[in-house]
């Protein structure tokens, strides 16, 4: 039933009110509301208010019913917010705008015919500078990664599509013979397709080509931002990983200047794969992620170590390639890492995975400042 327009004034005056708290739930149902408002022939002019009020609400929840629904809103609003919620901390809500962005302002990307040949150009400088032996090395390289990062795709890919393939298959029987699915059956096709949707978004995500616009940023802040994103993330898929401390070892004044956006979602991929290295089917052990941050000789120098156990030789030789793809853990895409790793390195930074002892593995990031 739609919402009488009068009821987006009351809401608005709610909102702006400092002594009134409504709770998130309800904030989340005023989103939704208010994007439905804003997609109709004849809009309130208070929804707007309210829609832009909610995409700034601390709470991710109430940020995600406005990026799900932004697919829907007028251009002008789509534009500001989609923007806005590309760059939300929570990864959750971000991936949902750079879907929506993706839908409606598909980039235009070279075709596979110049990309050819960019790669064959680059190869053939290669060839100019350091001989035919390396170029064909670099060509052999690239073609290998390009093997290993399809494999990997096409192999996560049918992951998700199988099980959505059989769930839809029994729907088709049940609607044929005319009884009742379980309950339980549509739920879980639509996961199927949400899990697909999110992969998609980290394909994107990973391949997209950004411009890195720095600012001074507060190493704490964006510490703080980044552990607090990783762990609604761990409990989105129902994970209590309350036993697992972060210790931040930072000066609250140390400020470097970067990209905020690129730099947590780096920080935020890594902690939670820190965190995530002391699960185990039983659920979280209790540990302690150590986390670093200084600078040192004009490198800005941070390094977050878990306490999840040795690794295998070959499992570290495996992730130190940032091939996305191919994620051993229940609810991974594989594509963390890579992103990580990519972030950084658009800062002109390096990422370094190495043991720690037989305790776990440590992640350091430099980048010059």
């Amino acid at each position: 039933m739609p919402v009488p327009p009068y009821i987006a004034d009351h809401r608005l005056a709610r909102l702006q009110k400092a002594d009134v708290d409504v709770p998130w739930p309800q904030r989340r149902i005023w989103a939704r509301e208010a994007c439905e408002m804003l997609a109709s022939a004849s809009p309130p002019p208070a929804s707007l208010a309210v829609t832009r009020l909610l995409a700034n609400d601390p709470k991710w929840e109430v940020r995600m019913a406005i990026a799900e629904k932004l697919a829907t809103l007028p251009e002008i609003v789509f534009r500001d917010l989609s923007l806005s919620l590309a760059a939300d901390t929570n990864s959750f809500v971000a991936r949902a705008a750079r879907f929506a962005l993706a839908r409606r302002t598909p980039a235009a990307r070279p075709s596979a015919k110049s990309r050819h040949k960019e790669l064959q150009q680059m190869i053939e400088g290669i060839r100019g500078k350091h001989g035919a032996d390396a170029a064909k090395m670099a060509a052999d390289l690239a073609n290998r990664q390009s093997d290993d990062y399809l494999h990997s795709l096409a192999h996560d890919i049918k992951t998700l599509i199988t099980p959505a393939k059989e769930l839809a298959r029994r729907l088709q029987h049940h609607a044929d013979s005319g009884t009742i699915p379980p309950a339980d059956l549509p739920c879980r096709l639509v996961s199927c397709i949400e899990d697909l949707e999110s992969l998609t978004c980290d394909i994107n995500e990973f391949a997209r080509d950004v411009k890195v616009k720095k600012c001074d940023e507060n190493v704490a802040s964006m510490l703080t931002t980044a552990e607090r994103t990783a762990r609604e993330n761990i409990e989105a898929r129902g994970g209590d990983c309350t036993c697992v401390k972060c210790i931040v070892m930072v000066d609250p004044s140390l400020n470097v200047r970067v990209s905020r956006p690129l730099l947590v979602m780096a920080l935020t991929n890594l902690i939670k794969n820190s965190i995530e290295a002391h699960e185990r089917k039983s659920g979280f052990s209790p540990a302690s992620v150590l986390i670093v941050a200084n600078i040192n000789d004009g490198i800005f120098d941070l390094s977050i170590s878990d306490m999840g156990g040795p690794l295998e030789l070959s499992e570290v030789t495996k992730i130190r390639q940032f091939i996305p793809g191919g994620s051993n853990k229940p609810a991974g895409s594989g594509f963390g890492l890579p992103i990580a790793h990519r972030n950084i390195e658009r800062h002109g930074g390096t990422l370094r995975l190495d043991p720690n002892g037989e305790i776990g593995l440590t992640a350091r990031i430099q980048i010059p400042i």
